[in-house]
């Protein structure tokens, strides 16, 4: 028995090594980094992610018994060979791509805005987002964590380029677009306002006087009362 254990560990070693998936000193990348995580799962682990069930029996608890001690004669010596996963690199390089993404975004925000509260906003942003990537890094696989990692670098290059892109776009069309020349006419006084004051200088076609003509018009308009004569002719 011991000599059919000696040639699985020698198998599995060597499969090993055809479909091993390492990064840099990540050894398992559908592992996190992480010196909590062994590279090789063990079998709690490994019959989580194979979905194994067993009973909850005496002969159930029986096969899982005899089920890991196959596994851990397997894959034990594999496993202490290959040890623990990472060092938390990939997650604190998350976090710290997060903030720098997220310090260009607010810094960009802020040149064309300058209300308080889009800039209250983005600040909670810069410390919210890389906690949110940091956790999600800690519990995910390292190929999460590399895949957040080089969008954000790929984001932060390609960004300045854009910008470039499109202000100079901008540019072009508010160069090349035409320009309607208004004709600015002089202003003309309002012909009602002129006719009205015409109206009230003339009165039937005749020009009203002032207060003294008006004085003198009563005056001479009133008719000279003379005495009545007697029968008599006195």
């Amino acid at each position: 028995r011991e000599n059919i254990v000696e040639k699985a560990n020698i198998n599995v070693q060597e499969k090993y090594k055809d479909v091993k998936e390492s990064f840099l000193w990540i050894k398992n990348v559908w592992i996190a980094d992480s010196p909590m995580q062994r590279a090789i799962p063990s079998f709690e682990k490994y019959a989580s992610l194979a979905k194994l069930s067993f009973e909850n029996t005496e002969e159930g608890n029986a096969k899982k018994l005899e089920a890991e001690k196959v596994y851990n004669a397997v894959m034990g010596k594999l496993e202490k060979e290959q040890g623990i996963n990472g060092y938390f690199l990939l997650s604190i390089l998350t976090a710290v791509t997060a903030f720098m993404y997220q310090y260009l975004l607010t810094k960009k925000k802020q040149s064309k805005q300058s209300e308080t509260q889009p800039a209250q906003s983005g600040k909670a942003m810069l410390f919210v987002i890389p906690l949110i990537m940091l956790v999600f890094t800690l519990s995910y696989t390292s190929v999460f964590s590399i895949y957040i990692v080089i969008g954000q670098l790929f984001g932060m290059a390609t960004a300045p380029l854009i910008n470039y892109l499109l202000n100079r776009n901008k540019q072009k069309k508010f160069v090349e677009a035409p320009v309607n020349i208004v004709d600015i006419e002089p202003v003309k006084e309002n012909t009602n306002t002129q006719n009205n004051s015409k109206e009230k200088k003339t009165v039937n076609n005749q020009p009203v006087s002032s207060n003294k003509n008006k004085k003198n018009t009563k005056t001479k308009g009133k008719a000279i009362k003379y005495p009545k004569k007697n029968k008599k002719g006195v």
